[in-house]
């Protein structure tokens, strides 16, 4: 007679603390097989890349010595899914696979019905736990509280996971020897990018936050350094975000590693800031759920038919960081080399894309995920459409480089770092090296056309087109009408003030 086992399938979740999953499953008291999948048919997705597996390849590897203290193998296969759970139901009797409930792109949700259809003919039960507080099958009476139900879900305290209870289960060689035959794909590190996981012995929440407070401090006096503040602010969490989205540190628990330290601490202001940056991220999946075309469609179809004609030319000037527009072309470098940016630099390339090169988001948006260390279909698709207007529910988001560039960046710090072609300017010029005359180009030995490029379009030309063209769209009785459809499938949240 087959062995029972129960499987733990890991996916955006790699961690031990604040895990449903793996705690049901240990609470069952069966021998237990934890793995993990590199899937070919979502390596060959366009929004990923090799150094988003590559982060989830250095987080597993620390997961691993941290089971290996309790004898627990974590198996990783460049398999799909569906194949080995297949494989290892010829050996072992399956009795449950435990796993989080998952937002992924449409080819996320054919994978898992046929898993759903394998289970249901094996008699496998397969259980999924809800994440971050998102809920499925939303009813409308439920959306206006989605709020109050995800600060419920933030609140709770989550269950202990003992992993010394846990049978660990040591796959048979026979068992996955079909699968070790073929040949894997090795993980290997992408070139000319920045390793931010070497600083880590071990990720853990108050690590992850105590590096958050303490990173581009800024203190706040007049409104110029308001300014300065988002900046840092946005900044510090986007170092945080890769965490997140893998799952090493889990929204709740950063909700509540908050929570205890907002009494009296001196940078109350940036939890706050924190703790709506978590509400916005599971806002924006919560959304995908109700609208699970946004990587794909526009959802006000009154924005459907612009953007018809594609620039290439442009588009390889953007990839390149050779726009001419210092603050575009800076964002772009430190996304090659970082693997992140802040959202103001994000929504500001967005914009750049699609607003002033007028170009189709859903042709654009793929090569923006793969330079990311992460790549999370919600909260992505959510405010590429915002930005894109492809929502159409409010005004047109459209961020001026240069005028971003000067409010956020007004010392061009951030410009000259990535950009050394510039380092000798003034900010003035910094922002808007085209105004140089050529006495100037001599004096600050930056010649446009030789060390820093000119400007690949005219910024004022493309920007009245972009504001004529969506206030148009956005004004027309099909599009209000949509806007109203729209709302009423929408759910809505206000900012919090304290935990």
């Amino acid at each position: 007679m087959a062995l029972a086992i129960n499987i733990v399938w890991l996916k955006n979740d790699l961690r031990l603390r604040d895990h449903a999953p793996l705690y049901y499953a240990i609470q069952e008291g069966l021998p237990l097989l934890v793995c993990y999948f590199f899937e070919p048919s979502t390596k060959a997705a366009t929004t990923y890349s090799q150094r988003q597996w590559y982060f989830a390849h250095q987080l597993l590897q620390q997961l691993q010595t941290q089971l290996a203290d309790y004898k627990i193998p974590l198996y990783v296969f460049h398999e799909e899914a569906f194949t080995f759970f297949q494989q290892i139901s010829q050996y072992y009797s399956i009795n449950g696979i435990f796993s989080y409930e998952e937002i992924g792109l449409p080819s996320t949700k054919k994978r898992n019905e046929s898993i759903h259809r394998f289970c249901q003919d094996t008699n496998i039960l397969w259980r999924t736990f809800p994440k971050e507080g998102l809920q499925h099958n939303l009813a409308s009476e439920a959306q206006k509280n989605w709020k109050k139900y995800w600060l419920h879900y933030v609140r709770q305290h989550p269950d202990t996971v003992d992993l010394s209870k846990a049978i660990p289960l040591k796959l048979s060689m026979q068992s996955i020897k079909p699968l070790l035959l073929k040949k894997s794909v090795k993980i290997k590190k992408p070139t000319k990018i920045d390793d931010i996981l070497w600083q880590y012995d071990q990720i853990d929440v108050a690590t992850l936050l105590e590096d958050f407070l303490l990173s581009n401090e800024v203190k706040a006096k007049d409104k110029k350094d308001k300014h300065l503040a988002d900046w840092a602010y946005h900044t510090s969490y986007a170092e945080l975000f890769p965490f997140i989205v893998h799952g090493s540190v889990s929204v709740r628990a950063l909700y509540q590693a908050i929570e205890q330290q907002f009494t009296n601490n001196q940078q109350s202001d940036k939890l706050v800031f924190l703790l709506n940056q978590l509400l916005l991220y599971s806002f924006a999946k919560q959304q995908f759920i109700q609208f699970p075309d946004l990587c794909n469609h526009n959802l006000n179809y009154a924005f459907n038919g612009i953007r018809l004609k594609w620039q290439a030319d442009l588009f390889k000037y953007f990839q390149k960081g050779q726009t001419g527009f210092p603050i575009i072309d800076a964002a772009i470098m430190a996304l090659h080399k970082q693997g992140y940016i802040n959202d103001i630099l994000l929504v500001t390339l967005l914009s750049f894309l699609t607003h002033f090169l007028w170009l189709d988001w859903r042709k654009c948006a793929p090569y923006l995920a793969q330079q990311s260390l992460y790549f999370d279909p919600g909260s992505f698709y959510c405010q590429v459409q915002q930005v894109a207007c492809g929502v159409g529910l409010n005004s047109i988001p459209i961020m001026h480089p240069i005028k971003t560039s000067i409010k956020y960046d007004p010392d061009a710090a951030f410009i000259k770092r990535w950009l050394p072609a510039l380092k000798n300017l003034p900010p003035a010029l910094c922002h808007n090296p085209s105004t140089m005359t050529v006495l100037e180009q001599q004096m600050y030995a930056c010649q446009l056309g030789k060390n820093y490029p000119k400007p690949i379009i005219n910024l004022y030309a493309a920007l009245q087109k972009a504001q004529s063209d969506l206030s148009r769209i956005h004004q027309s009785n099909i599009s209000q009408e949509e806007i109203e459809k729209i709302k009423a499938q929408s759910i809505t949240v206000r900012k919090l003030s304290k935990p």
